[in-house]
């Protein structure tokens, strides 16, 4: 593994438990165990007053079909969803409390790789605080 977090984003705010389910899901979905050659990256940085929190792998990776559902469910929640429901409650959360113009993105190949970027607007943990007791509405 890998983790590169700019020292800049250290002085702002995240919600708990918010990154957990995409590191999990890497574990439980994305790493070859028949493999010696997993690699798993996480960077955090800052642009333009977002925070940005890059998840990357060189895993299982998903099938066209699979994440086109996996973004459609994420996108418009479908009380049938069979499939990521770590995904969805990250989603939730982050639209909630950022406003719906943040979120998710994801890219996969099969067999090759999977990337999940989070994108959070960069708060103090005063300003989350406050935002938390009084959230957007997506």
């Amino acid at each position: 593994y890998e983790i590169d977090i700019d020292p800049q984003i250290m002085k702002y705010g995240i919600p708990k438990n918010l990154l957990h389910p995409i590191i999990e899901n890497y574990f439980v979905h994305g790493i070859k165990n028949e493999s010696g050659d997993n690699h798993f990256v996480i960077r955090g940085y800052l642009a333009n007053g977002d925070i940005y929190f890059v998840f990357e792998d060189n895993g299982r990776g998903i099938s066209q079909k699979q994440l086109d559902y996996i973004k459609s469910s994420i996108e418009t929640p479908k009380l049938d969803t069979e499939s990521g429901y770590g995904l969805l409650n990250v989603q939730k959360r982050i639209r909630l409390i950022y406003g719906v113009q943040y979120g998710i993105t994801m890219e996969s190949e099969e067999k090759s790789m999977t990337r999940i970027t989070v994108r959070i607007r960069a708060m103090t943990c005063d300003e989350l605080d406050a935002s938390l007791k009084s959230p957007q509405k997506p």
